[in-house]
Order: structure tokens, then C-alpha cells, then sequence
């Protein structure tokens, strides 16, 4: 009886996150409201398990939900889009894991392929569903007293899930179909609450799938692997390091033939400086992946005595990950060329720090077969050192980071690509907005008409409070203090 009452429980507080979710996002942009509804949702997890009787890690706390609530704090205060999706994604992530190891072995035990399983939540969250509303409703007792009505009843439930997400589907993808959908009037209800009400069911049942999984202890049981992983012998590894190393080798010595060795060099095989930098920049990062990916696997698979790889394949190993450091400073070296040629976008700011990021595991990688470590120790530190640098790229501010970049190199060459400056996040506002104070008339004229035009479609957007964020507020503040002279310039004509 208390079990079905606490499921009932865990019912309704997952029908409140959806009503509240719905109130928060429908028809509403991101800001404020995302790290309230992250609050709230934790708040309803931490009441499920008083109610559960079940004990939250405090390693969990300080590792998955404290970061998440962070990062979902960062969509009030960055406005940049690509960043918001970042913090987004790792919000999802973090929670996601956090739901996963709720009841299973210690984070600092899991491998790659347990974070890979992540991704696999939702089928998992598919089977905890019905066996939640199973708890809640007691299906088990109709079932035995009458089974005609319990397949009754979960074939409805099944079906208005399914024709509901795919109804919002086809009406995404499809014109027709969207216009089909709101042209029903036969059904007497009007579209808004409609689709309102199809996004608390959804919000709800993700909500009932997720605490289930975390609070039904049948559902969690650790599966039993058993390893059936081929084994790598001693030689073969270091002939396939050893030819991987003159490779890298050869080309590490090409890379500062051409790219270290001036223009004339890279002029000769017929492309300019940024071309050469552009062609090969994704091909280098691609590169770098697989040599992480070759030596990882090679570390797992390799035979060891005593517990510790041999001699040779460490030397191996870490003059590999050496050489692909390189090939990375290589592709940050080709990046800032192309910066050089044609300034900082977002785009270009992330593969830096992609870049970085990739360095860092690398080095870390290198201490894990030098000091013969735990591969769960290594795959911890990854986590902990993505969190941080994720919260780092936050506190640095991406696109105010690009506009003093570009501005900078603007008062060296005369260079300055002012629509892009101006159709920046509001983050950026606070380093570009000094441009509206440009001596050179033609920059001057052509900024100030180009975030005349961002500012006036940015008002004809829906305001209100759920959608508030501190970039916003800073930007309305210096824009209302810039009014008079932006429509002064409305209607310059900018060659």
C-alpha cells in the first residue's frame, strides 16, 4: 500500500514539473526560466527520495547536480547561442548520468562504454514508464482480475503518446501537415491549449520514465559483463604504434617545412596562407581523434605483466601522443592564420577550444600508461576536467572574447566585418558598442546601421519575464543610452 502511494506520489510531483515546464517554456525564449525549472526539477527529485527513503552521494551532489544547476545558470547570464547550447547539452548530460549511477556502482568506476550507455537512457526510461504507471495504478491487481482491460488501457496509453510526439513531428517538418493540424476545428478545442496539453503529457511521462528508473530498485539491476574483448600481443602493438609513429613523424616534419617555413613555400603549391590553413585544419582534428581512440584501445586490449605495460610500448605510446600534440599545435597554428586573414568567429573560438580540450586529455592519457593507472581514474579525471573547462569557456565569455579579439585586429589592418560584430549575442554588446564611437565615418555608419536593424527585430520579438537574462538587461540598459544617435544612422546608405 505505502509503495503505490508513493509512486502515486512520484505521479504527481512529475504532472507539477510538466504544468510548471509548460508555464516556464511554451511560447517563451531561454533565460531565467531554465535554471528555475532545473531547481525545481532537482527540488522534486531530493523530495522523491525523502519520500523513497533513499540517500543521494554527496559525490553526486557535488559532481552531477551542482554543475548542472551551474550550467543552467549560465543561459541567463551568456546569451550567446552556440555557448546556451553547450550548457544545455551538459545540462542534459549531467543529470542524465546523475539518473543512471543513481542506483548502480560508483561514478568513479565507470569506463567509456558506460557513459556511451547514457544515450541508451531513454530506451531504458521506455520500460521503467509503464512499469511506474503499473506501481501507481496498480495494474498488477486489474491484470489478474481482468487482462482485457489492462491491454485496454496501456494500448490508450501508448497511443496517445505516440501520435502526439509524431503529430508535433509532421507538424514541424511539414507546412501542410501543420496547417492540416490547426485547421481540426472539428474537435472544438483550440490549438494553444491543445498543444499545451500534449507537452505536459510528454514533459510528465519523461518525468515518471526518469524518476521511476531512478527510485524502482528492480528496474537497476547491474548487468553481468563478461569480457570477451580480444587481447593484443606485445608485437603486433608496437608494429602498429611503430608505423603510426614514422607517419606522424614525416608529416610533423612537412608541417614545419610549410607551415613554419613562410608564405613563399605555401604560395608554391598554388594556395594562399589562409587556404592552406583551412584545408587542413578539420583533417588534423580528425587525425587526433583516431590517434586517441588507436592508443586508448591499444592500452585496453595489449597483454600486461604483472599488472604493468612493458618498456617499450609506454615509449611508444607517449611519443605517439607527443606527436599528435603536435599535429594539434599544428591545426591551432593554421587556425590563427586563418584568424589572421579573416578574424574570429564563434566557430573558430570553439575549435580552439576544442583544440585545448583535446590537449589536456591527451596529457592526461599519457600519465595513465606512464604510471600504469586505473582506467576509471583516467575516465573520471575527463569528466571533472570537461565540467571545469566548460564552466571556464562561461566565465571567459565567448563572443565578448571574439569582439575584442576582432577589434583589436581591426586597429591593425583596417579589417572589421561590422555586420557580423553587430548581429552578435547580446554578450558582445558591452565590447562592440564603443564602435558606435569610431572616428573612420564608414565603420562607424555601417555598425550602427546594421545594430539598428538586429535591436528593431529584436523588438518585434515576444517579451516577457521567463525569457529574462543578464546579457539582456545590460544591452537594453546600453542600447537606451545609444537610441538617438542609431536612429540618426538608420538611413545612411553604407557602400
Amino acid at each position: 500500500m505505502e509503495e503505490r502511494l508513493n509512486f502515486r506520489i512520484l505521479g504527481i510531483i512529475a504532472f507539477i514539473l510538466g504544468v510548471i515546464h509548460n508555464i516556464l517554456f511554451f511560447d517563451h525564449g531561454l533565460g531565467i526560466n531554465v535554471p528555475i525549472f532545473v531547481l525545481v526539477a532537482i527540488a522534486g527529485g531530493i523530495l522523491l527520495t525523502l519520500r523513497f527513503n533513499t540517500l543521494i552521494r554527496k559525490e553526486h551532489i557535488a559532481i552531477f547536480l551542482i554543475p548542472a544547476f551551474v550550467f543552467s545558470t549560465m543561459v541567463f547570464v551568456r546569451a550567446s547561442e552556440l555557448l546556451t547550447f553547450f550548457n544545455l547539452v551538459a545540462v542534459v548530460f549531467l543529470l542524465s548520468i546523475f539518473a543512471a549511477s543513481f542506483l548502480q556502482k560508483n561514478i568513479r568506476l565507470y569506463l567509456p562504454m558506460d557513459y556511451v550507455r547514457i544515450a541508451l537512457l531513454p530506451l531504458h526510461f521506455i520500460k521503467s514508464f509503464f512499469g511506474t504507471i503499473s506501481k501507481m495504478l496498480n495494474f498488477s491487481k486489474i491484470s489478474r482480475e481482468n487482462p482485457i482491460t489492462i491491454e485496454v488501457i496501456r494500448g490508450s496509453i501508448i497511443a496517445v503518446i505516440a501520435i502526439s510526439l509524431f503529430s508535433l513531428l509532421f507538424a514541424s517538418a511539414d507546412d501542410v501537415f501543420r496547417k492540416l493540424f490547426l485547421d481540426l476545428r472539428f474537435i472544438e478545442l483550440d490549438s494553444e491549449p491543445f498543444i499545451r496539453l500534449i507537452l505536459i503529457v510528454i514533459v510528465s511521462s519523461v518525468f515518471i520514465s526518469a524518476f521511476g528508473y531512478m527510485f524502482s530498485k528492480g528496474m537497476q539491476k547491474e548487468e553481468t559483463r563478461v569480457s570477451s574483448k580480444r587481447t593484443l600481443g606485445k608485437i603486433e602493438t608496437m608494429i602498429i604504434l611503430g608505423g603510426i609513429n614514422l607517419l606522424f613523424l614525416l608529416f610533423i616534419i612537412l608541417q614545419f617545412a610549410y607551415l613554419y617555413g613562410g608564405e613563399i613555400r605555401v604560395t608554391e603549391l598554388g594556395l594562399t596562407y589562409a587556404e592552406y590553413a583551412r584545408k587542413g585544419f578539420f583533417e588534423l582534428i580528425i587525425v587526433a581523434v583516431l590517434s586517441f581512440i588507436i592508443i586508448f584501445e591499444a592500452e585496453r586490449r595489449i597483454i600486461q605483466s604483472n599488472n604493468s605495460h612493458s618498456l617499450l610500448f609506454k615509449t611508444l605510446s607517449i611519443f605517439l601522443i607527443v606527436e599528435v600534440l603536435l599535429i594539434l599545435i599544428s591545426a591551432f597554428a593554421r587556425l590563427t592564420l586563418y584568424e589572421d586573414a579573416y578574424g574570429f568567429t564563434d566557430i573558430r573560438f570553439y575549435s580552439h577550444a576544442l583544440m585545448i580540450w583535446m590537449g589536456a586529455i591527451l596529457l592526461f592519457l599519457a600519465l595513465h600508461i606512464l604510471f600504469n593507472q586505473k582506467r576509471e581514474t583516467f575516465i573520471f579525471r575527463v569528466l571533472v576536467l570537461s565540467i571545469l573547462f566548460l564552466f571556464g569557456i562561461n566565465i571567459l565569455n565567448p563572443e565578448a572574447f571574439i569582439s575584442r579579439s576582432n577589434i583589436r585586429r581591426y586597429e591593425k589592418t583596417g579589417k572589421l566585418d561590422t555586420m557580423y560584430l553587430a548581429r552578435l549575442s547580446d554578450d558582445a554588446l558591452p565590447e562592440t558598442i564603443g564602435l558606435l564611437d569610431e572616428p573612420n565615418e564608414e565603420i562607424r555608419n555601417a555598425f550602427a546601421k546594421e545594430l539598428y536593424l538586429v535591436i528593431s527585430r529584436g523588438n518585434s520579438d515576444k517579451k516577457d519575464w521567463s525569457s529574462t537574462s543578464l546579457p539582456k538587461m545590460r544591452a537594453q540598459e546600453l542600447v537606451a543610452s545609444r537610441r538617438a544617435q542609431l536612429e540618426q544612422n538608420k538611413d545612411i546608405l553604407v557602400p
